[in-house]
């Protein structure tokens, strides 16, 4: 699964790629599309009408775009084979459960479970924290304590997703529709965790927004005191910092899976993972 979900991201890459060759094209021979949003159906139907003076031109316009239909032809091959291979995938009822979370789709889950595996080989969302590189770098000597951004060190697929998932937690808390059924397929449990994370997340954005910090600090920095480091280095220093931050999407699920997937921690030795992840 994990080689599948890979596959996929390299493919998004090359879209994007094509995409670029496209544009740059254009802007070489000075067409500018009118539109606000490239690459729908107005903006393809504007592409197939662009005349160009030169019969090269032409044809390379032609080809560009044709590229990007078969790099969406291949996304879409592949999302259907990992649709396909989930049931009888062993981490599937992990996968089914982060689905609950706002913000995580089915790409998102399956990617996540795929590079992360089973998070009970993590004994606190402080150790998940760290393998992904979201706790702060540190520079410190003596008892001066400083500390930095975030390391970043880790799987840099999965800290990148869960970052990007964590955007839709800029919004008020609420239930769209299209996540009600994702809900009615889990456990009433994982439904109350999911919007207990949803109202904690959407109060902490908005807590670090009026404190002055920007969108991409509130967003990386989530808000559960299991996750805070001092700042300070007296003793008594009330200055906080959040370091646990998006891992509060994995830690709501961690707390979950004890219903969903027990015995499969026997599976695992230290560091490894399930051989089918």
């Amino acid at each position: 699964m994990r080689d599948l979900n890979r596959t996929r991201g390299a493919a998004l890459h090359e879209l994007r790629a094509k995409r670029h060759q496209v544009s740059a094209l254009l802007l070489r021979l000075g067409r500018s599309y009118p539109g606000r949003k490239t690459w729908g159906q107005a903006h393809t139907a504007w592409l197939a009408g662009c005349k160009l003076a030169h019969s090269e031109q032409r044809l390379a316009l032609e080809e560009m775009p044709q590229a990007v239909r078969q790099a969406n032809e291949r996304i879409a091959r592949l999302a259907q084979a990992m649709r396909a291979a989930v049931p009888d995938w062993s981490l599937a009822p992990l996968a089914t459960a982060l689905m609950a979370l706002r913000g995580i789709d089915f790409v998102a889950a399956t990617t996540l479970v795929a590079e992360i595996g089973d998070p009970q080989r993590f004994a606190q969302p402080r150790e998940l924290m760290a393998w992904l590189g979201l706790v702060p770098s540190e520079h410190s000597t003596g008892e001066h304590i400083k500390r930095g951004p975030i390391t970043k060190t880790g799987n840099r697929r999965a800290r990148s997703l869960l970052i990007e998932c964590a955007w839709s937690y800029r919004h008020p808390a609420r239930v769209g529709s299209n996540k009600l059924a994702k809900l009615e397929a889990v456990l009433e449990e994982v439904q109350e965790i999911a919007w207990k994370a949803q109202i904690r997340l959407t109060a902490r954005y908005r807590t670090l927004r009026r404190a002055g910090k920007l969108d991409v600090v509130a967003i990386t920095a989530g808000g559960t005191r299991a996750g805070r480091l001092r700042l300070g280095g007296r003793a008594g220093d009330r200055r906080w910092r959040d370091t646990s931050a998006v891992g509060q999407l994995l830690a709501s699920a961690k707390l979950a899976r004890t219903n969903i997937v027990q015995g499969w921690g026997a599976r695992l030795t230290a560091g490894e993972l399930p051989r089918d992840c």
